[in-house]
Order: structure tokens, then C-alpha cells, then sequence
């Protein structure tokens, strides 16, 4: 009987030894992590939004992001909107905005995307055009989002023969660095350039640039050209971006912050 005990207690012996040392696994691994560090992704801030101003469309830098290496400036991407039978243009973008901004917040522009939001370019862009939009952001300055024609803008850098299209102004501390915007990556002209945001205006023979088949239309190209047919209302709906790229080149994003809608259809 002692020898069978002693069988038995031997048994339970390597049974022991590999739980402690799996414990003891668990443990090297623990402190190899807690030792090495994981890699750390830099945190940005969103632009933030002001209030609007009649057909103007205000925001700022984020300050605390002079205090991120890897920042680099700011992204902006838009969505034109129409009625469309029993949905209003106002259903609509709440639908978009919910989603977009449905928790865990994402820091990146992929529900932007999903929702069939495009980035915007500079004019004169093509293929995806530089990033960011908005390079070198820093301290109090303020950016300026507006069609000239219906604005309480007054630059007189803006070339009166793009006093249609849709700019944005580094407006504050001092006016500057106006440029004219153009849509997103697909929607170009026969030269391969961007297309600008010209307003949906048929009057003094403007050329409006819009077509059936543009892609930032989507599915809903059809409803787009009966709405400039018929002097329906038309909205683009604006959100941004902080816009970054760490040591190793991976590009980094804020969560997009909404900045303001505009009726790009004078009526």
C-alpha cells in the first residue's frame, strides 16, 4: 500500500511542475510586455466648429494638437444632399450623422466613407491630391468655408472670375492662403482635373460642371439632376478631420467632428 502512495504522489508531481510553469510562462510574458511597451498610437484632436454665419462656415485648429509630433494638419470631406420623396434632406444627414457618430467613435474617416462622404481637394488637383488639405495648422487659426457670391466674406484675394466657386480662407489672425476647393478622387473633368464646387446656378451662362454621372452623386444621380431641373433645394454637409503621420509613416486620424452644412443651390 506505501508503494502505491508513493507511485500516486509521484504521479501528481509533473502534473505540478507544468502548472507552475505555465504560470511562470504567463508571468515572463506579462513583464515582457509591461518592459518592452506596446506600441502607443499618437492622439489627435478634431477640428473644432464655430458657430456659422450666415452662408459661412467657421472653424478653428485644435490647439493641443502643437503639443502631437505627428501632426500635420487637417482633412475635410462633404456629401450633397436633396430631398428624395418622403425623405428630407434634414432625415437624411441625421441618419449619416448617428451613424458616423455611433459609439466607440472611430479615429479615422472610414464611416465617413461608408456613408458616402468624399474627401475633399485643392482646385487644379489630381488623383488623390496632396494631404493633408490643410497643412502646418497652429496656434489661434481660424479657417473660413463659403461660396464668395452669398458670403460675408470680403477678400480681395478671391479671383473675381471664381466668385462661384466654393473656397476656404485661413481667416483669422489675418485673412490668407484663400484657395479655391475642388470635390473628391473620380470627379474630374475630360483634362483629369477635380471638378470645383461651383453652386447649382444656370443663370449668366455659368458653367455648372455637374453631371448625372459624377461619382460624388452616388446612386441618387438621377434625383440630383431633377433637383437642378427643378430649383429644389441642395445641401453639402461638411465634416473634418485631424490629419497625421507617425515615425514609421502610418497615417493617423482624429475622430471627424461636423462643421456645417451650406445651400449650394441659390434660390
Amino acid at each position: 500500500m506505501k508503494q502505491i502512495g508513493a507511485f500516486r504522489r509521484f504521479r501528481f508531481i509533473p502534473r505540478l511542475a507544468v502548472v507552475l510553469g505555465g504560470l511562470l510562462g504567463v508571468g515572463v510574458l506579462a513583464l515582457t510586455v509591461v518592459g518592452c511597451g506596446l506600441p502607443s498610437v499618437p492622439f489627435l484632436e478634431e477640428p473644432v466648429k464655430l458657430d456659422e454665419e450666415g452662408t459661412v462656415i467657421r472653424f478653428r485648429h485644435a490647439s493641443d494638437n502643437d503639443d502631437v509630433d505627428e501632426f500635420r494638419g487637417y482633412e475635410l470631406y462633404y456629401k450633397f444632399y436633396t430631398d428624395d420623396g418622403d425623405q428630407l434632406i434634414d432625415d437624411q444627414f441625421q441618419a449619416d450623422d448617428d451613424f458616423i457618430r455611433d459609439s466607440p467613435r472611430s479615429p479615422n474617416p472610414n464611416r465617413l466613407r461608408q456613408r458616402g462622404y468624399r474627401r475633399i481637394r485643392s482646385r487644379g488637383a489630381t488623383g488623390t491630391g496632396a494631404q493633408p488639405l490643410l497643412a502646418g495648422a497652429s496656434g489661434s487659426v481660424q479657417y473660413d468655408l463659403f461660396f464668395p457670391y452669398d458670403s460675408e466674406v470680403d477678400d480681395p484675394l478671391i479671383d473675381e472670375n471664381d466668385a462661384y466657386a466654393l473656397y476656404l480662407e485661413n481667416g483669422s489672425p489675418q485673412p490668407g492662403d484663400s484657395r479655391r476647393l475642388a470635390r473628391g478622387p473620380n470627379v474630374e473633368d475630360a483634362e483629369g482635373v477635380a471638378k470645383p464646387f461651383f453652386p447649382f446656378e444656370r443663370e449668366n451662362d455659368i458653367e455648372t460642371g455637374y453631371s448625372a454621372g459624377d461619382a460624388d452623386f452616388g446612386a441618387g444621380s438621377t434625383r440630383f439632376v431633377t433637383a437642378i431641373d427643378e430649383n429644389n433645394r441642395i445641401e453639402i454637409a461638411i465634416y473634418g478631420l485631424a490629419y497625421g503621420r507617425t515615425t514609421d509613416f502610418e497615417v493617423i486620424y482624429s475622430a471627424p467632428a461636423f462643421l456645417g452644412r451650406i445651400d449650394i443651390f441659390p434660390q
